[in-house]
This record gives C-alpha cells, sequence and structure tokens, in this order.
C-alpha cells in the first residue's frame, strides 16, 4: 500500500451484519497487511427493520442515527455525530457518515460517504504534567487536528454463473496535523506538521468454487487493486499553515494476486493447501527527480491448515503459510533524505512474513475452552518515517505467544467469555537492543452478558493491557492499563432505551506510551528525553433512546 491510513470510522456498526475474523498468515484468499490477521464484514442486505437512534452523553456527546428499509432489498442510513471530548482542548467532532445499498436480484450495489472533521489532543511529555504546565487532558499545541473524506462505491455479484465478482471504486482525502516534538527541530515556529494525502481507489476481485466427486473442494480467485495517488506531502506547519514543504509526490501503484486453495477431508482429519501469487508495481513522481522512479515486486505464499476431530469435543490444529505487508512506494525510489539531503536506503516493496500455530479447542454445548501457540516472522517493519519523510530499514523481528480463550454459558440468560494472550518480541541480531517498542506482552479481556429479563439486557467487559517495552533496551516500559465498560439495554414495545459507562471505575490509563526526545519552549536546544502519554477517557456515560418503525 502507498500510504494513507485505514480505519473503520467510515462504516456505521448498525449495519454490520456479521464480521469473520481469522488470524495468522493461512488463509490464501487474503494478502496484504493480513499476517497477524484479517477481519471481513458483511453488511445487511436489509435492515432488521427501519429505525430511528439519538444518543447524547457526557462532554457534549451527541448522535442522531436512522435507517430507512427500501422495499424489500435495500436501505438507507445516516449518522450524523458530535462531541467535544473531556480534553482541556475541545475536540470539536463533526462527522457525517451516510451509507445505502440496494439488491436487484444477485447484484448489490453499496454507496458510502464519510466526512469528519477535528481538532485534537496528541500525546503530551509527562513532565509537562508533573510540572503543573497542562493537566493530563491538555496539550502542547492547540491547533492540531484533521480533515478527511470518504466515497465509496461497490458492486457484487454472489452467484454470476458460479462466480462471485466484486468491483470497487473510493475517493480518499486526509489533512492532518501533529506536533510530536513541540520546539525540538524549529525553536521559533514549533515542529508541527501537516500529512497530506488526496487518491483514487479502484479494485475488484473474482472468486470461484467448485466440488470434485472424490470429495475435494476447490476454491481460487484473483485480486487486483489500483491506487492512482495525486497529492501525498510532508509540510512543516505552524497553526496550520504551511511554512515549507517536507516531500510532495504524486504516486501511481498497482497490486495483483492469485490465489487457489484445496480442502479435503480424510476421516476425522480435514487438510487445507493453499498457494497465493502476489505481484505489485509502483512509479513515484517526486518533488526532487532524484527520488522519483519506479519498481516491482513479487512473492509466492505456500499455505498449510490441518484439523484433526480426536472427538466430538476434542479437536487439534495445525497451520504454516508465508503472507506479508507492503512498504510504502516512496520507500522503494528514495535515494536521498528529504530532510537532510543524506543518502538514503530504499526498501523492497513487498516484506515477508512467515507464521505457524498449533493449538487445541475443547467444546461441549455450553464451555468452549482453546489454547493456542503460535510464531511469526517479519523480514522487516515501520521502514518508512512519515513523520520526517524518510526510511529506516528495521530488520527482521520474531514474535511468539501463547493464547487461550474460554466460552462459557451455564445457563441460557448468562454468559462469559475471556481471552488471554502473551507474547515475546524481539528484533533480530540486534543483542542488548532487540526488544520491540511498545510490542505488548500479555492482553485480557473478558466480559459477561446477562439477560435479566427478557427484556432487560446487562453486559460488562473489561480489557487489561500489559507492560510493554518503550525503547530497545528495556530500561523504560510502559505501565499497564485496565478499563471496564458497562452496557444496560431495556426494550419497551417498539422502543429501546441504552446507557453505558464507559471506563466505569475512571482509572487513570494511557491509551498512547511512547518514548523519545521532545523539547518545550526554554529547555535546552537537544530536547529531553521523556515519557510521552494520551490518556484515556475517564469515566463518561450515554443514553440512547432507539424505535423501530
Amino acid at each position: 500500500m502507498a500510504t494513507g491510513r485505514v480505519d473503520l470510522n467510515a462504516i456505521v456498526p448498525e449495519t454490520i451484519q456479521t464480521i469473520h475474523f481469522r488470524k495468522g498468515t493461512y488463509f490464501a484468499d487474503v494478502g496484504d497487511f493480513s499476517a497477524a490477521g484479517s477481519a471481513a464484514m458483511d453488511l445487511f442486505d436489509r435492515l432488521p427493520d427501519s429505525f430511528l437512534q439519538g444518543t447524547g452523553g457526557k462532554h457534549d456527546y451527541y448522535r442522531l442515527l436512522g435507517g430507512v428499509n427500501l422495499g424489500e432489498s435495500g436501505y438507507v442510513v445516516g449518522d450524523y455525530t458530535s462531541s467535544d471530548g473531556p480534553w482541556t482542548r475541545e475536540e470539536n467532532l463533526e462527522k457525517i457518515n451516510v451509507i445505502g445499498r440496494v439488491v436487484v436480484n444477485n447484484w448489490s450495489f453499496t454507496g458510502v460517504a464519510y466526512s469528519p472533521t477535528w481538532d485534537s489532543t496528541d500525546q503530551i511529555p509527562q513532565r509537562a504534567i508533573d510540572a503543573g504546565i497542562i493537566g493530563r487532558l491538555g496539550a502542547i499545541d492547540t491547533t492540531d487536528g484533521g480533515e478527511s473524506s470518504r466515497y465509496i462505491f461497490s458492486l457484487r455479484n454472489r452467484d454470476l454463473e458460479g462466480w462471485n465478482v466484486s468491483a470497487y471504486a473510493q475517493n480518499y482525502s486526509l489533512k492532518l496535523w501533529s506536533n510530536f516534538t513541540y520546539f525540538l527541530d524549529d525553536p521559533v515556529n514549533g515542529d508541527q506538521f501537516l500529512q497530506r494525502d488526496e487518491r483514487w481507489i479502484y479494485g475488484g476481485s473474482v472468486t470461484r468454487e467448485f466440488m470434485t466427486s472424490d470429495g475435494w473442494t476447490f476454491t481460487g480467485g484473483g485480486q487486483f487493486r489500483y491506487d492512482d495517488i495525486g497529492r501525498v506531502g510532508l509540510y512543516h506547519t505552524k497553526a496550520r499553515q504551511v511554512l515549507s514543504t517536507t516531500r510532495e509526490d504524486s504516486v501511481g501503484e498497482w497490486q495483483g494476486a492469485l490465489w487457489a486453495q484445496a480442502e479435503h477431508a480424510l476421516g476425522p482429519v480435514r487438510a487445507t493447501l493453499g498457494r497465493r501469487f502476489d505481484a505489485i508495481g509502483a512509479d513515484v513522481d517526486a518533488d526532487n527527480s532524484l527520488n522519483s522512479g519506479s519498481a516491482s515486486d513479487n512473492l509466492f505464499s505456500p499455505k498449510l491448515a490441518l484439523a484433526w476431530r480426536a472427538s466430538e469435543t476434542m479437536e487439534f490444529y495445525g497451520d504454516i503459510g508465508r503472507g506479508f505487508h507492503s512498504n510504502d512506494a516512496r520507500g522503494s525510489t528514495i535515494n536521498v533524505d528529504p530532510l537532510s539531503g543524506d543518502l538514503a536506503d530504499k526498501v523492497d516493496l513487498y516484506a515477508p512474513a512467515t507464521g505457524a500455530e498449533i493449538g487445541a479447542r475443547w467444546s461441549t454445548d455450553d464451555l468452549t475452552l482453546t489454547a493456542t501457540a503460535w510464531w511469526l516472522r517479519l523480514d522487516s517493519e515501520l521502514v518508512f518515517i512519515g513523520d520526517a519523510g524518510g526510511t529506516e530499514p528495521s530488520g527482521a523481528t520474531e514474535r511468539s505467544g501463547l493464547e487461550f480463550l474460554a466460552d462459557w454459558r451455564p445457563m441460557r440468560r448468562l454468559s462469559f467469555d475471556m481471552t488471554a494472550a502473551f507474547a515475546r518480541a524481539r528484533i533480530l541480531d540486534s543483542p542488548g537492543e532487540d526488544r520491540i517498542p511498545n510490542a505488548l506482552e500479555y492482553i485480557v479481556t473478558g466480559g459477561v452478558s446477562a439477560l435479566i429479563t427478557d427484556d432487560l439486557t446487562a453486559t460488562v467487559t473489561l480489557r487489561h493491557l500489559g507492560e510493554a517495552p518503550l525503547i530497545e533496551d528495556n530500561s523504560v516500559r510502559s505501565k499497564t492499563a485496565t478499563v471496564t465498560n458497562a452496557l444496560l439495554r431495556y426494550r419497551f414495545g417498539r422502543f429501546t432505551l441504552s446507557g453505558e459507562v464507559l471506563n466505569v471505575f475512571d482509572t487513570k490509563a494511557n491509551d498512547i506510551q511512547y518514548f523519545y526526545t521532545s523539547r518545550l519552549p526554554g529547555e535546552d536546544s537537544g530536547g529531553v528525553d521523556d515519557l510521552h502519554i494520551h490518556p484515556a477517557e475517564p469515566r463518561t456515560w450515554r443514553l440512547s433512546l432507539r424505535v423501530a418503525m
């Protein structure tokens, strides 16, 4: 992928029918950025009902949401959200989402329009909090923020003479103003910078599945994507006004893939063999001709998954495969650093990853337990430094760990779930400085849901994030963070009333913890190495009323 940010903000959650999560490098039908895992969302073809919903909450949080079914197949959903947030500097979020879908025979046509603007409170230095310069919810640069838009159109046919065919087009734009080092590089104007991205994205896929008389199931297909990036740039700014251009480029990048997998069961053993071939090409037209050029790459990725149903309640499985992530196309043609003018190292467009896992799953009518041991090796990561406009190859990394999942339903009206994951992450061939910053060492999440009456439901969820190294030598580490949320929902007739409390115990946790050098006014020109944090949102509440029409 050339650059840009992928987020879920353009999707209205109430339009999602199912989400399919898969982890690891073991599936032939997914490619770029799927080494750790992937998720596929299916939207409703028709809403369960037309509805209108209003939400209000602390810190001037307001949301107006409505959905209308169009005949037997199709709907339109609109979502307007505004919020000031708990921050000392109001967030001034204004967000509009519109999603529409029409289904005609086997064809579905979907359109998405998304446009937000916001003022942001980025991470702040701990020393400024300790000195009383700002509070935990304060900001150093009060002009940071952003504006973005996405307009998406897609069509899909689920059964075109045995083929599943889809195509899409997307227009994407982003302006994001940030300042992480404050006055380290420019003591007069400050270090705020603008990241700008304007592009069209076109793509599609075809898939075919068929079975043979001897029990084999074959699935295969092709995928294609083209990014036409008219402008992608990095600019030095002050209060959102451009002072100079660090780098500005136009990029054309294509990616194509062919994949196939075969599945067969031999008694209690099920085997899936997959193959995937990916190719990528990019043309970069940089403002500095020394960084212009073309690059291409390709990768072959084999996959193997085995599952053994040992009994009605016990299953063992083992998977292995290759995956990858793409690097920023600008890093594949770079010759000189945009800031310093020094010679820069190029990177390959593809960074391969190899993963494997073994596990066991025990399941009865009311209890499912899963245990997995996994391993993942990446040839490189974090190779493009977007804040500076240059590249920094990281070298290979390796991760391994254990995961435990439990889902228990002791009675019809009560359910518990819990996930615990432990990981060891290392940079290879870097003794003494081999820790991967911000790679969490363990995570525990859990929840309980109770159907108190036929119309009253209560849910409590907990998320605990463990420690992580913040620099490679492990001398500075992050603090743990635990956040609990609660939801109560009551249905009466056509109405549903919901009350939600986020961060129930008002934990002083941090969503972001980094360690790097920054400079505040009056400090030495070399800056100060310090912890920089962005706090989790303090306890807040929201009330919603929904009416089905």
